[in-house]
Parts: C-alpha cells; structure tokens; sequence
C-alpha cells in the first residue's frame, strides 16, 4: 500500500487551518481567560487567608477584653451596681 504524502509536515491534517490568525487569536484568548482565572483563584485565597486572619484576631481582642474587665468580677458586683443605679435615678 503506497503512503499518503505528508500534509504540511507532520501535522494533522484535521488541525491544518487556512485561517492561522484565528487560531493564533482564539489561543491568546485562552491563555487570557486562564489568567483571569488564576487571578480570580488567587483573590479568593487571599481574601480567605485575611478572613481566617481577622477572625483569629477578633477571638485574641475578645480574650484580651475579659481579662482586661474581668468579666467574672463585674458579674459578682453586678447586683451592687444595680443598686446603686436605682438609688442614682430614684426608682
């Protein structure tokens, strides 16, 4: 069986486009939207980590507060408080 001729050097011959430029440009337009997509993926990652980040600080101010108030003490006292607050503003 006699080979077939070799259709512009050992490329498919499925993939053999009259219009070069359309695939140059559809192939730059992949590679954009892949960028775009990266960037998106990296943004969310960030934008995670500062979540994750903010969070922990909250929970360490949160921490800091009561021990700075010492929420228990205030509790003990809080009746006193209270009385004082009725004898102030007469009810």
């Amino acid at each position: 069986m006699p080979r077939q001729p070799e259709v512009g050097r050992g490329q498919d011959q499925s993939h053999s486009h009259p219009d070069k430029q359309g695939c140059v440009r559809f192939l730059k337009t992949k590679l954009q939207y892949k960028k775009i997509l990266f960037e998106v993926y990296l943004t969310a990652q960030r934008k995670k980590y500062w979540e994750e980040e903010l969070q922990n600080k909250d929970r360490e101010e949160m921490a800091n507060i009561s021990e700075k108030f010492e929420i228990p003490k205030i509790r003990r006292e809080w009746p006193e408080f209270r009385r004082l607050i009725r004898k102030e503003t007469g009810r």
